[in-house]
């Protein structure tokens, strides 16, 4: 386990250009090599693309008539009620293709293609899939590409789910911290991780995947700037990394970061906010040239947590390795699911074009595009009052700090000056006076023994009242715990 801080005598001179990755048999592990196509799976794909009248006598599949449902259907919030057609609910009664029913799948692909446009060959050879949501995915590809003695970085703090799929593994975890002005991961910690293994400096492996929130990051909120991700990718080239690019908060993007006490910062704008779709910083994955970018989206915050459908994007060989992890473990994507998104993804138009649209847009977002503003500037609103009681109840007072004003999503990260660690504060004090926070130490790595000052608030659910009053009882606890 390793920490990378930034130098300030970094030279960023030698810059690698294009490096295409020309195989991928190197990034697998010995679980993962050993994986071989299932023979019935690949089955599905042949009855998804076959002519009428085609009889089957393969797979295992149940006979439908038997099924105790005969028809699905949905009530939108504007009222609208989308309804299955009879072949739809059979398909999504069924057994389907391991990377999803091929029309959502193709619709995907026209999405990701006009929201990332990955260049070269790198976007010649893309493939989506879709999984049980981004976490599922993400998941497999751990189990996938890393093992005891394949090292990793990520960033410090960093998303609980990840530790917990990351640390049973027992690869090495070389840790990046953040940056201290608010932009994630410390780049320049990298590109000096990267000077180290050139120069000899650090001897061993170089770390196989480079794990990376880029947008509204969990649990910090922070979002890297284009300059930052044009770097990390360019850091990636140089120590020969892939990026695990997970963005599940992109359409949780608030655009520029207004302070929220700024009296420029009026009603009108916040209405103009409401129904302008965000300019959204261009991903990792549209900057890949080489194909060394896995990018994992999710529905969870857009559309339902509960249907738990997420996607994969990048080069074919990689995502079919994936694939393959899913065919011996849950088949298959819920079909019912993946059946009410592809209902919703033709009412909205989402993925109806090839990009670019003959507007001359290169998104394939259709009607979904309002809907993705609407919760944006939701959480937007979110963000504001629970920024506004932070200042009120803990930073003015001098009571605590905020790591960054969140620019997306649905977290802030706070800082408990004078503690070593927030865990006894949050499950005791806080608690006690009726209000939770997760404890930073939930996002460091190194289990039971994790220590930070930090507390991660999330403002997704609670009322502006309730904010106010949670921040309030917060700083009670504070100033307990300070006279003990």
């Amino acid at each position: 386990l390793g920490t990378f801080a930034r130098r300030a005598d970094l030279n960023l001179a030698a810059m690698p250009t294009s490096v295409p990755v020309e195989s991928y048999a190197s990034f697998l592990n010995t679980r993962a090599a050993r994986r071989k196509p299932s023979p019935i799976r690949a089955l599905q794909a042949v009855l998804a693309t076959a002519p009428a009248g085609l009889i089957s006598l393969g797979g295992g599949m149940p006979n439908p008539a038997l099924f105790p449902f005969s028809g699905i259907s949905v009530t939108l919030r504007d009222g609208t009620v989308l309804s299955l057609s009879e072949e739809s609910v059979r398909a999504a009664l069924q057994y389907s293709p391991t990377p999803g029913i091929p029309e959502l799948v193709s619709r995907l692909e026209r999405v990701q293609r006009g929201e990332h446009s990955p260049p070269g060959a790198a976007g010649d050879r893309m493939a989506v899939m879709v999984g049980t949501g981004s976490q599922d995915l993400l998941a497999k590809a751990f189990d996938t590409f890393l093992d005891e003695e394949t090292p990793v970085v990520i960033e410090a703090p960093t998303y609980s789910g990840t530790l917990a799929a990351l640390e049973p593994i027992g690869c090495p975890l070389i840790t990046i911290p953040s940056s201290t002005d608010g932009t994630g991961i410390d780049v320049g910690a990298v590109e000096e991780l990267a000077a180290a293994f050139e120069s000899g400096e650090r001897a061993g492996p170089r770390p196989r995947l480079i794990y990376v929130i880029p947008t509204a990051g969990n649990p910090t909120g922070a979002t890297m700037p284009l300059e930052n991700r044009r770097r990390l990718y360019a850091a990636a080239r140089r120590l020969g990394s892939l990026i695990i690019e997970d963005d599940p908060y992109r359409f949780l993007d608030f655009g520029e970061v207004v302070d929220p006490a700024d009296a420029d910062a009026d009603a009108a704008a916040a209405a103009a906010r409401s129904s302008t779709p965000v300019a959204r910083t261009p991903s990792l994955l549209s900057m890949d040239e080489d194909g060394r970018v896995l990018r994992f989206d999710s529905f969870s915050k857009l559309l339902s947590a509960g249907l738990r459908i997420g996607t994969v994007t990048g080069p074919k060989e990689l995502v079919d390795a994936l694939g393959l992890h899913a065919q011996a473990s849950c088949l298959h994507t819920s079909g019912v699911s993946q059946a009410l998104v592809l209902e919703l993804f033709r009412h909205w138009g989402v993925g109806d074009k090839t990009p670019p649209a003959e507007d001359g847009s290169a998104r394939c977002m259709g009607d979904m595009e309002a809907h993705i503003a609407e919760v944006a500037s939701f959480y937007r609103s979110q963000r504001d009052a629970c920024i506004e009681a932070i200042n009120k109840h803990l930073r003015d007072p001098g009571l605590a700090e905020l790591y960054a004003v969140p620019s997306g999503g649905m977290f802030a990260w706070i800082k408990v000056p004078g503690l070593a660690d927030t865990t006894a504060l949050v499950k005791e004090r806080a608690a006690a006076a009726g209000v939770l926070f997760v404890p930073g130490s939930a996002f460091v790595p190194g289990g039971g023994s994790a220590h930070s000052a930090f507390v991660r608030a999330s403002f997704s659910v609670a009322s502006h009242e309730q904010l106010d009053e949670a921040f309030r009882r917060f700083a009670s606890a504070i100033r307990d715990s300070g006279s003990d």
